[in-house]
């Protein structure tokens, strides 16, 4: 038997289908472009990774950390990395100052957030990841670069065991806050001065976080050794502290020749050249060079270009406060007009917008301006300090 539906039956049926199916694709798309943070316990996640046989992707953060909340608005919801952390990994999220997360950051050593910790299957750390990328290429291919890594333990010491006997002077300076105490240089020294295996899981945390001057020699002449047994993230890090130091006193002395020396130690960083260039601006702005300062950024771009806006954006934005000079804040505004122009966000619009009007160009600093307002507004920030700079734009004409 055929038999024919009603012709409004049916279209009201194929509008019924339609918006069931419209719901459903946009909560897909949303799904897809926000990571989808398991709500389970620390235990429950290890447990669901070793039977889903997936790593976790583990995204420690605290409630005061401005670049956590970047890393929520703006990694966690780009479509080339959200869809790649949900498919391969059981993402977590955990506030490193509360009462659990507090004794991680102790095991594992974290101490500037955010920070991104990887686990394989079995609960083995594989890599950390520490700070906020703004390139989000490099940053997935990190999370890549992590689950291509078949080793069962990477480093010398069992990650699901979070209470090896560290001191309690090491517990508390993981504190919250107010709460937080740094032992002295004494109570450290006297810590390891009793200690037989300065390489053991413990005895390399305390290094690590209080870097005791006495002991910096000892880690320079058994470099290797720690980079083989804790990995690059620290080991590079503990050493760009050390060469940080060594700049500092060439600072002081306003020498060069102690900057070369300090940098020669770069040479040992898989990130040489990024690590000198930094060490050197810091030089030229502590010492009030701002000429080498602006060569310094020229000589990045003419090499790099203008990919890392963050960095262009933030020496930039030092220019501005630091510096009278017409000639040195034109090139900084020229340097933001080609970061605009890739980059169009309120805040790189807002230090374009305040370069032009220091260096006199008012009638554009005006027109920028209004548009990092208008671009602030629909990113959801505070434009109120780009609305004072317009006004006194507006003052000055």
């Amino acid at each position: 038997m055929i038999y024919q539906r009603n012709p409004e039956h049916k279209k009201s049926y194929m509008k019924k289908l339609t918006l069931s199916l419209m719901i459903f694709l946009a909560a897909f798309v949303m799904n897809a472009q926000h990571v989808d943070f398991y709500k389970g316990s620390w235990e429950e996640a290890n447990d669901k990774a070793k039977a889903e046989n997936k790593f976790i992707f583990l995204d420690a953060y605290t409630d005061w950390c401005a670049w956590c909340k970047v890393m929520d608005k703006e990694m966690f919801t780009d479509p080339e990395v959200a869809p790649f952390i949900n498919d391969n990994f059981i993402p977590l999220k955990i506030n490193f100052e509360e009462t659990f997360g507090q004794k991680l950051a102790a095991k594992f050593r974290v101490m500037g957030f955010p920070t991104t910790l990887i686990f394989n299957p079995e609960g083995q750390l594989v890599t950390k990841i520490e700070g906020y990328n703004d390139n989000h290429k490099e940053y997935r291919q990190e999370l890549q670069d992590a689950l291509n890594i078949k080793k069962a333990n990477v480093f010398p010491f069992d990650s699901k065991e979070l209470e090896p006997g560290f001191p309690e002077f090491y517990l508390k300076s993981f504190a919250p806050g107010k709460e937080r105490v740094w032992p002295s240089d004494s109570i450290v020294n006297d810590y390891l001065e009793q200690q037989q295996d300065l390489f053991s899981e413990v005895n390399w945390s305390i290094l690590y976080k209080f870097q005791p001057k006495e002991y910096m020699s000892f880690f320079r002449e058994n470099y290797d050794k720690y980079l083989e047994m804790y990995g690059r993230s620290e080991t590079e890090s503990y050493l760009s502290d050390i060469i940080y130091f060594d700049v500092q006193k060439a600072i002081q002395n306003k020498s060069i020749d102690e900057l070369e020396i300090a940098l020669e130690l770069c040479n040992k960083l898989s990130n040489a050249e990024i690590q000198k260039f930094s060490f050197r601006l810091l030089f030229y702005e502590k010492t009030g060079d701002w000429e080498g300062y602006a060569a310094e950024i020229e000589s990045y771009i003419k090499v790099n270009g203008y990919e890392d806006h963050m960095m262009v954006n933030n020496a930039s934005w030092t220019i501005y406060e630091k510096v009278n000079d017409k000639k040195i804040l034109k090139m900084a505004a020229g340097w933001m007009e080609q970061v605009v122009a890739n980059q169009p966000k309120w805040m790189y619009l807002d230090t374009y917008a305040a370069l032009l009007y220091k260096s006199g160009d008012l009638k554009q600093a005006e027109s920028i301006a209004v548009k990092a307002i208008e671009t602030g507004k629909k990113e959801g920030e505070d434009v109120s300090e780009t609305q004072k700079l317009l006004d006194k734009i507006k003052e000055a004409k």
